[in-house]
């Protein structure tokens, strides 16, 4: 995964996650820029969902649920 265009390019902020423990699984749409990602580096059987978070002084991922369960039962509160 190293090799995708994605992680060379310094506003994906690579450096604070592995990539070869991560999986994109979606975005927040054409033109956000917002990957969705599987993050299996703390648990390889129960990875958390992050997100990359763009802000000024630095995009960042940040974790939005601790597991796919918790991220799949707000998703249904929000429909």
């Amino acid at each position: 995964m190293k090799s995708d265009s994605f992680w060379s390019d310094p506003n994906s902020a690579f450096m604070e996650i592995d990539p070869d423990s991560t999986i994109l699984i979606g975005d927040f749409g054409l033109g956000s820029d917002a990957p969705i990602a599987l993050d299996y580096r703390k648990d390889k059987n129960t990875p958390a969902v992050i997100r990359l978070l763009w802000a000024k002084d630095g995009n960042h991922w940040v974790e939005i649920a601790p597991n796919f369960a918790a991220f799949a039962k707000h998703l249904n509160r929000i429909q």
